[in-house]
């Protein structure tokens, strides 16, 4: 709510399954929110109307001495909202994800930083894509965050269509559109962003039987501390990879295995 989104019920009904899109959201408003998270964390109102002339080109509204910049609030913080764009960045980065990294915006062929994030509502009724540009190193200058929803208008299921493979295109095409010739910028990591090397699959400190490991964002002072402890060390036979037993061909090693009970 803090981003300006309103729900049809006053209450969270759907519990922590609202990241999983199963309650409606005004798509006016989550373009917004997105608009926050490029903007450092701060919600600027939306203006749906620039300016009112009379008869005689004379402008009315807003008056001549009125603020020119709508007056944001910070919803977040600059580093939440950093780590959050630099998670959706990776998905328009195909060295990062190659998969969803076909939906790069290019101009020129040269890659534009971006952040994208599609949604499918329950049912397939709703597709979404939802994203923005890095913001322009002027401050003058326009800064683009797009949504794009498809659906019927009956609110009937839409027979299996996925967003990746129909409002992330139009999304990426929209964008690829207007930002032709806008000078190239980069998201810009604030004071108070460290780094950390963390195990793949856990997100904690390397461990033992850690395999392969991501140097991550963190905010500082939430830097993980555990050690990986995800995985228990369990006497296996090389010769068959099946547990260790009296009269295995071997070699005996070590191996880590997910441990459930955890």
């Amino acid at each position: 709510k803090r981003f300006g989104l309103s729900f049809q019920s006053q209450e969270n009904i759907a519990g922590s399954s609202i990241a999983l899109g199963t309650l409606e959201v005004h798509p006016t408003e989550l373009v917004s929110a997105y608009g926050a998270i490029a903007n450092g964390g701060v919600l600027v109102p939306r203006s749906t109307v620039l300016r009112i002339v009379d008869s005689e080109g004379k402008q009315v509204w807003p008056a001549p001495d009125a603020p020119t910049t709508p007056q944001g609030r910070q919803v977040v913080s600059k580093q939440a909202a950093y780590v959050i764009t630099d998670i959706l960045a990776d998905n328009t980065d195909p060295k990062q994800n190659p998969y969803w990294g076909r939906y790069q915006i290019l101009d020129g062929g040269t890659r534009r930083a971006a952040a994208l994030k599609t949604g499918t509502t329950n049912d397939t009724k709703d597709l979404s894509a939802y994203g923005f540009l890095a913001p322009p190193e002027d401050p003058t200058a326009p800064a683009l965050a797009v949504g794009v929803w498809m659906g019927n208008s009956d609110n009937s299921m839409t027979e299996g269509v996925f967003s990746l493979d129909s409002t992330a295109p139009l999304w990426q095409s929209f964008l690829t559109e207007v930002s032709k010739g806008m000078p190239m910028s980069d998201f810009l990591k604030p004071e108070g962003i460290v780094t950390a090397k963390v195990d793949a699959w856990s997100g904690l400190l390397p461990g033992p039987f850690t395999t392969k490991t991501y140097t991550e964002n963190f905010i500082e002072g939430t830097v993980p501390t555990r050690i990986d402890d995800t995985k228990v060390a369990l006497d296996i036979d090389a010769a068959t990879g099946m547990l260790w037993a009296d009269g295995c061909t071997g070699p005996k090693e070590v191996q880590g295995f997910l441990d459930f009970s955890r």
